[in-house]
């Protein structure tokens, strides 16, 4: 007798927007790791950083890439402006810098909305 497997039906499209958690597939694959969003961008790309924890358990951010639909798994939650801001200002308690015009463009990425992005999955 074979077994059922329930097979998950993935969306060809998401809303995303500034904060927008998610996790992140890798070679096709759902990972445990969770990004952020911290600029919707334009046509299928957009802006996130890993977000990880401190040394003292706070949720952080410190480098951010270019995303694409290859990598966006599952929608996970969605943080603030001023959540976001303190990951940043938590990641540069480890070392990395967060200067003021780098909060200015982040406060300016926050003011985008959201938009659709196409996910491209067959």
């Amino acid at each position: 007798m074979s077994r059922r497997t329930e097979v998950e039906i993935r969306p060809k499209t998401v809303q995303i927007s500034f904060g927008t958690i998610f996790t992140v597939r890798s070679f096709g694959k759902e990972t445990n790791r969770e990004d952020c969003i911290i600029d919707i961008g334009e046509d299928n790309y957009f802006y996130a950083g890993q977000l990880t924890k401190s040394k003292r358990g706070k949720p952080k951010l410190v480098h951010t890439a270019t995303g694409s639909p290859e990598v966006f798994g599952r929608l996970v939650g969605l943080m603030s402006t001023e959540d976001v801001i303190e990951a940043f200002r938590e990641g540069a308690r480890d070392g990395w810098i967060f200067t003021d015009v780098m909060e200015g463009y982040v406060r300016q990425s926050a003011q985008k909305g959201s938009r659709m992005l196409l996910l491209n999955r067959d």
